[in-house]
């Protein structure tokens, strides 16, 4: 595995096939997107593949990786801890994406493939900084087999979605803390399968855990156990960013443990069971190989 340890990240200007691969970014500070990789080329296409990024820190969106206008980024076996987003508290959007941020074109979907990852650790250091560890806009999203764990962000401390087209499958949402909201989606279609959020804590009471904005998706198998919530907040709950309540969750097959107080708005909701095997999340297996100790050496990204 390579380490990469220095203070600015890839430069992906002369390969339209970008690899990364076996890769460890430690401790890198950038003023700006995206510390370890920042893409805004329609040209670019991404594969990073079992890397580690440990303590990556922006002053903008995406702390670790800010891929923009991309037609594919494939993002597997990877893991990230100690990370956090932005200085800049004045521009909401500085703050979102505190792992990965993924922005397709404004004219075409990126496709996106997210597998096995694991986002771990990641401290509320500033009020109004840190929020959405995994944020997808504009993207065909395959999300599957990854933790979001011990993560205490201001606002949505799972993930977004935005103007997407989902399926999610086996994601553990454990051990999060935020005011308010767990899973965002806003103007999304899709199904999302075998989600399990547990030990999670919201102070808020006016949002929800799942927060949507004219979306129409799915919950199958979904589980909630051992939360510390608001009392008068919602599970489901449609955004205030509308005057009118738009767009449909449904829930099919759920373990809530103990009863929620108040479920929110559904179109849906059927199959109360409890909880077997074939649905429980699956841990990531992270990277395959060993990390060593970082040097002050980067080796160049392939060609």
């Amino acid at each position: 595995m390579t380490d990469h340890c220095r203070k600015t990240g890839w430069d992906v200007s002369a390969n339209d096939l970008i690899e990364i691969k076996d890769t460890s970014f430690c401790d890198i500070g950038y003023t700006g997107q995206g510390s370890a990789v920042f893409s805004n080329s329609a040209s670019k296409r991404f594969n990073i593949l079992n890397c580690v990024f440990t303590l990556c820190r922006a002053t903008e969106i995406g702390e670790a990786l800010r891929v923009i206008n991309s037609p594919t980024v494939t993002l597997k076996s990877c893991s990230a801890s100690q990370r956090y987003t932005s200085t800049n508290t004045d521009d909401e959007l500085n703050r979102w994406g505190q792992f990965f941020a993924f922005t397709g074109a404004e004219n075409s979907q990126c496709e996106t493939h997210v597998d096995n990852v694991g986002i771990d650790k990641c401290p509320l250091t500033t009020e109004l900084r840190g929020q959405r560890p995994a944020f997808f806009h504009r993207c065909n999203v395959d999300f599957t087999h990854s933790n979001v764990t011990d993560s205490h962000c201001t606002y949505c401390s799972g993930f977004y979605l935005g103007d997407c087209a989902a399926s999610v499958k086996y994601i553990l949402i454990s051990g999060t803390s935020s005011n308010c909201v767990s899973i965002e989606l806003e103007n999304t279609t899709g199904s999302l399968t075998h989600i399990t959020l547990t030990n999670i804590t919201q102070s808020d009471w006016n949002l929800s855990v799942i927060y949507y904005l004219n979306s129409t998706v799915s919950f199958e198998y979904f589980t909630l156990t051992d939360y510390n919530i608001n009392e008068l907040a919602y599970l489901f709950n449609y955004s205030l960013k509308s005057d009118t309540p738009s767009g449909g969750v449904s829930l099919n097959h759920y373990t809530i443990v103990p009863p929620f107080p108040n479920m929110g708005n559904l179109t849906s909701m059927e199959g109360n069971e409890t909880k077997t095997t074939d649905t429980t999340t699956e841990e990531p297996k992270g990277p395959t190989e060993e990390i060593k100790t970082p040097t002050e050496t980067p080796t160049e990204i392939p060609k």
